[in-house]
Order: C-alpha cells, then sequence, then structure tokens
C-alpha cells in the first residue's frame, strides 16, 4: 500500500510543478502589450553625472555629453502594434521602429538610417514608464526618462 502511495506522490508532482509553471506563464503580464500605446514624458534629468557633487550640467557639458545621440526632451511617444513609435514634439512627428530586447527589459528605437538607442525599461505598469539611458561619450552619465500613460484605451492594448 505505501508503495501505491509513494507512486501517486511523485505522479501528482511531477505534473503538478509544470501545471504550475504553464499557469504562471499564462498569467504573467506582457511587455510588449503594456507599452502599446501614448506617453508623455513628464520628467528628463540626469541621475548620475561627472561631478559627484551636483546633478546639474552646464549646456557645454550636456552638448559634450550628447553629441551624435538622439536625445528626445519633452516628447509625447506613441508605441503602435505593428513596431512603430511616433515622437512628437512642437507639432513635428518622428516615426521609428522599437522592439524590447532581452527579458523585456532593454527598449530598441531605431532609425531608418540604421541607428539604434537603447534603453533599460526600469519600470512599466499601466500608467507609468521610467526608463534609464545610459551614456558613454567623454563622461558616464545616466539619464533618466519618465512617462506618464495618456490613453487607457483597453481595445487598443488588445490589437496586438
Amino acid at each position: 500500500m505505501e508503495k501505491r502511495t509513494y507512486i501517486v506522490r511523485y505522479i501528482l508532482f511531477f505534473m503538478g510543478v509544470p501545471l504550475l509553471f504553464i499557469l504562471l506563464l499564462a498569467n504573467s503580464n506582457n511587455p510588449d502589450a503594456s507599452i502599446i500605446g501614448e506617453w508623455k514624458e513628464v520628467e528628463w534629468k540626469y541621475e548620475k553625472t561627472p561631478s559627484r557633487d551636483k546633478r546639474e550640467l552646464t549646456e557645454g557639458e550636456k552638448k559634450s555629453i550628447t553629441k551624435g545621440l538622439y536625445i528626445h526632451e519633452a516628447e509625447t511617444w506613441k508605441f503602435l502594434p505593428n513596431g512603430r513609435v511616433i515622437l512628437s514634439k512642437d507639432g513635428k512627428e518622428e516615426e521609428l521602429g522599437w522592439t524590447l530586447k532581452g527579458r523585456g527589459h532593454i527598449l530598441k528605437l531605431y532609425h531608418l538610417s540604421d541607428q539604434s538607442e537603447h534603453y533599460n525599461l526600469y519600470n512599466l505598469n499601466e500608467n507609468e514608464m521610467v526608463l534609464y539611458f545610459h551614456t558613454e561619450l567623454h563622461a558616464k552619465s545616466i539619464v533618466k526618462l519618465k512617462f506618464k500613460k495618456i490613453d487607457k484605451d483597453p481595445e487598443y492594448a488588445q490589437k496586438i
């Protein structure tokens, strides 16, 4: 009788663990679906600057660090389900491609000229997105970009 009990327990365990894993995967949030929509940039600041005693940079330091890079400030980013993103600022629009890399924690924006930008996706929920951008030129800096979601249309996100 004991041998049967052990066999039943082993069968239940080895069937239960994969089933639990599948259920957890099915209920997890898909970052691709969460990022779809329109986001307004509400904060853009240097988290880490070359000087340890200040967070602000002079205009000359900013230009030196960001030379040759695409830096997007005070814009609206509209992520579309087809892998395109529209950046808007002062009535001007620019269309780029986007994809999430790694385990959904690296946002890659790419331009038609084959240049790309990589952002660390630090936080993404239904209302807020926080990206970090590392500059490696002349002085190592970490730029924090914070966004608030503009549209909350659930049908729009379901079109993926």
